[in-house]
């Protein structure tokens, strides 16, 4: 009987493992017709746009990251209790496409423990992605490819 638990629970754990990778990788990366650097500005702008301080913007290893922003992301308390930051990653994938791929932490606080990170339902969360990308998208355009 102890064998059959322990079996269920490794299987249990297996799928709640490969469904959430499944299922938060394809709609966090986009590839656009447009030059890296383009791209990188782009990108950066639009988080400071957002009201994201930037903590690391390197153009050689296109690595960006922002800072905790108050009051954003999809937590589900008050406005004081959330905050949010980003990291984008560029990468050069031919001479006219580029790839983008952002990660959006979500976190919430607790009175009793402190800053949780946020797990939002998947459709929620791919509505955020999208509206990043499409942004982004609207000033590589802006700026000329």
């Amino acid at each position: 009987m102890r064998k059959n638990t322990i079996n269920i629970f490794t299987l249990l754990v297996l799928i709640g493992c490969a469904g959430s990778s499944m299922t938060t990788s394809k709609y966090k990366s986009r590839v656009f017709t447009a030059s890296y650097e383009n791209t990188f500005e782009s990108t950066v702008d639009y988080f400071q746009e957002r009201g994201f301080q930037i903590n690391k913007a390197n153009l050689s290893s296109g690595d960006i990251e922002t800072d905790y922003r108050e009051g954003a992301g999809w937590a589900t308390r008050s406005m004081t209790n959330r905050r949010a930051k980003v990291t984008g990653k560029v990468i050069q994938v031919s001479d006219q496409e580029t790839k983008l791929t952002l990660t959006i932490i979500s976190e919430e606080r607790s009175q009793m423990s402190g800053w949780f990170q946020v797990e939002m339902d998947v459709g929620k969360e791919q509505f955020y992605y999208k509206r990043y990308f499409e942004s982004i998208e609207n000033r590589i355009k802006s700026k000329g490819r």
